[in-house]
């Protein structure tokens, strides 16, 4: 049942109001009739706003400012810019749907506040008790505001690794397309061979564990590595210390809780007092970071093309939402 909540009158027969000085009573047709134009016009604006938070959302993407995405490339590129998508997608996801809920309880507060100062409210008979519609202002924002640094952790930590998933896999491709290459005088175990029932899932271990030896110690024995082996650049040489030390903080995150330890200090170069303290990738890195990465992919993966006559495909049109 729908009644109003008045401020400000004394109740005179009713013996649940415990002194709070408010009188419930039915809602007039009257007034009914001046609320529902009120809350139907409040409905539309929150459609209005999703709409149009949804739009201004759109087009804001992880990839950077001005950065062309590729349409042509290997399978571990499209692999790369779909699931950089993905993550994208679902940051954009969480921040308008922040912004919606906001708006969404802002309306409902401005809908339930009558003009005569009192409130709609759910009366419940039996228990003696009302329900009256108080959405928390600013809850949504505040908490999102308050827990950030979890979603910036994740975002960053996915990013990373789809990084380092494109290195290995295009190293897989390498050495499919190119046998060749596979030359060394590193060692293969037994077990290894054995555990694998074809050449590609044997080569596809091979690739993976090299890229995860090389990144274990640092980024630049995989930048010297692609140089060294196949005469690739990786990434801009002015780039390297920005990936270190990203690749370096998302170590940080997953093994070690956010807190700077030695080897961060070591490998990244950084003052060593900043050590026990805790990192936090800010959106603004977060977006950097993705930018960075997505243009070492895009010129490394043409330049392995070009150089080691790697098989192309033109990307589905899926792989990338704009």
């Amino acid at each position: 049942m729908l009644e109003i909540s008045e401020p400000g009158k004394k109740a005179i027969s009713c013996t649940k109001c415990m002194g709070t000085g408010k009188v419930t009573r039915r809602l007039e047709p009257e007034e009914l009739t001046t609320q529902i134009p009120k809350i139907f016009k409040g409905l539309s604006k929150i459609s209005n706003a999703y709409s149009e938070i949804k739009n201004k959302n759109k087009h804001s993407h992880l990839f950077g400012k001005n950065f062309l995405l590729p349409r042509i490339g290997t399978s571990a590129s499209e692999d790369f810019f779909k699931t950089l998508s993905q993550i994208s997608q679902f940051n954009s996801f969480l921040l308008h749907l922040v912004t919606v809920v906001e708006h969404v309880y802002s309306l409902i507060d401005s809908m339930t506040t009558l003009p005569s100062g009192g409130r709609i409210e759910a009366i419940d008979r039996e228990k003696g008790t009302s329900y009256g519609i108080d959405p928390p202002c600013e809850a949504a924002i505040k908490e999102f505001h308050e827990n950030r640094h979890f979603l910036q952790d994740v975002l960053h930590v996915r990013i990373i690794e789809n990084y380092l998933t494109y290195l290995s896999s295009l190293l897989f491709e390498i050495f499919v397309q190119r046998p060749e290459t596979m030359k060394s005088e590193e060692k293969i175990d037994i077990e290894t061979v054995l555990s694998n029932d074809s050449l590609k899932g044997l080569i596809r271990v091979i690739a993976e564990k090299k890229i995860s030896s090389l990144s274990y110690d640092s980024f630049k024995g995989i930048y010297k590595y692609f140089k060294t082996k196949f005469n690739l650049n990786v990434c801009k040489e002015t780039h390297i210390g920005k990936i270190v030390e990203v690749i370096e903080i998302r170590n940080i995150i997953v093994h070690n809780r956010s807190i700077i330890d030695e080897n961060f200090i070591r490998r990244t170069g950084n003052d060593p007092a900043l050590k026990g303290t805790c990192i936090v990738p800010t959106f603004d890195c977060v977006r950097d970071t993705a930018h960075i990465l997505s243009e070492s992919v895009k010129t490394l993966d043409l330049t392995a093309r070009r150089k080691l006559k790697l098989k192309g495909r033109r990307f589905k049109k899926a792989t990338v939402t704009k």
